[in-house]
């Protein structure tokens, strides 16, 4: 380990959210660990996503890796996303568009001179640095350990790019990195996975054999569910809360989320019906009095609404509808723990379900989300309850859900022991990176 000059590990933690709150989930659930586990160190945020800042107000907080793909702060970044998110949908494509091939410029030439002036070792390349890059830098260099994971989906290249970027640069500087929750969908031929002092998979079904191909060291590999599974419990009253705001009894509701698919939504109609007919299939089996359709995300195109008010307009002749106002994660398990059953095509919409013990079914809404959902339906040997979206679901899943619904309860319960013991795992490990008896 790096000795910090006030003898105090510094651990800086890389999270961004993009108005998901799967990913505020995560970002809560990583911190929580730390300063449990780690409570000695000195624990620096570096996000998009500064919501969090009251709860955990011993943490240093400040922009992440996002500076290297943007020229605007911060704050006008989530301002731009409000306005979109505000804005007419004629305006919202090319002004996208506009955005995209703006911070595409920007990112290249961004990405080319943080790795340069990383590898200079002349004090006043540092000054090259626009000051939000600097400071980000700053919180790089004194770390002892850096823990990320996300955004290192290859097809998201605003994401991707900068975030390895960032992990050539910490190899450079030779401060060791944790990668810590990850589905691996890219197989890449550098460093960034081999590299890493302790990488860790969230299934065991693709991600871990990838992660051989990558050449990662078995010694420094570890396969454990999702680091949001441990979200902490909804109280009693977060419950009656929820319940009373959206008019529901607990088990007599069917939550049920959608999310953006590769269609636009004009032509999305029959997708839409062939759902609607699903969920009203499941709501009669069940035999529930409402379906509570709630999303997860609300950043620019990925903006979970827009499909739910769709699906609601197919449902809501046949059977009562409502969409939730969720701010937190908290909100969102709350909710989700007392449903009958779920339908989600998120993945901690999901994993909320199983983690509160809930039957649930998988609907895959694009090929590159397979490994993901299948994954955590592999944690719980359910494969069977997860399809890609627009799928006909077979009679029989049907009855495993509703006539078998109890048993089936129980085995996910039963399962839920043995995960909530592993995804302690990870900072028993970080523990030992940096040093520190147990």
């Amino acid at each position: 380990m790096r000795a910090s000059s006030d003898q105090h590990p510094r651990v800086v933690l890389l999270r961004n959210t993009f108005e998901n709150l799967g990913d505020v989930a995560i970002m809560e659930a990583e911190i929580s660990a730390l300063l449990t586990y780690v409570p000695e160190a000195r624990i620096s945020v570096l996000t998009d996503d500064q919501r969090l800042t009251g709860k955990f107000p011993s943490v240093t907080w400040d922009e992440g890796d996002l500076v290297l793909s943007d020229s605007m702060g911060s704050w006008a970044r989530s301002t731009v996303r409000r306005a979109l998110v505000a804005a007419p949908r004629w305006i919202v494509a090319p002004a996208n568009r506009y955005l995209s091939q703006k911070s595409a410029r920007y990112r290249q030439q961004s990405i080319h001179r943080f790795v340069s002036v990383v590898g200079s070792n002349a004090a006043r390349m540092h000054g090259r640095l626009p000051a939000g890059q600097s400071r980000f830098l700053d919180h790089l260099k004194r770390a002892d350990l850096v823990i990320g994971g996300g955004g290192l989906i290859g097809q998201i290249p605003s994401i991707c790019q900068p975030r390895r970027a960032v992990y050539e640069a910490l190899r450079a500087l030779r401060i060791p990195y944790v990668l810590n929750g990850l589905s691996l969908t890219s197989e890449w031929g550098d460093a960034t996975y081999s590299g890493a002092a302790l990488v860790v998979v969230r299934d065991k079904r693709s991600s871990k054999p990838r992660s051989m191909q990558c050449s990662v060291n078995q010694e420094r590999l570890l396969c454990v569910i999702d680091p949001a599974f441990p979200t902490q419990p909804p109280s009693v009253a977060d419950i009656e809360t929820q319940m009373e705001a959206n008019g529901v009894q607990p088990n007599r509701f069917l939550a049920v989320n959608l999310r953006a698919i590769e269609s636009e939504l004009r032509d999305a109609a029959p997708l839409l019906r062939t759902l609607s007919e699903q969920v009203i299939s499941i709501a009669s089996l069940l035999r529930v009095e409402k379906v509570l359709l709630f999303g997860m995300q609300s950043f620019r195109e990925n903006d979970d609404r827009l499909w739910i008010t769709a699906l609601q307009k197919h449902l809501s002749s046949r059977i009562q509808t409502k969409v939730p106002l969720l701010r937190n994660p908290s909100e969102l398990k709350a909710l989700i723990s007392q449903a009958r059953a779920v339908v989600s095509c998120r993945y901690h919409g999901l994993l909320f379900a199983l983690a509160s013990g809930v039957p649930a079914l998988g609907l895959i809404p694009k090929p590159e989300y397979e490994l993901k959902l299948r994954g955590l339906f592999h944690w719980y040997e359910l494969d069977d309850l997860c399809f890609n979206l627009g799928e006909t679901i077979p009679r029989a899943v049907l009855e495993i859900l509703t006539f078998k619904h109890d048993l089936l309860a129980e085995r996910i319960k039963e399962r839920n022991h043995q995960l909530a013991q592993d995804v302690k795992v990870p900072y028993e490990r970080i523990r030992d990176l940096l040093g520190l008896s147990r």
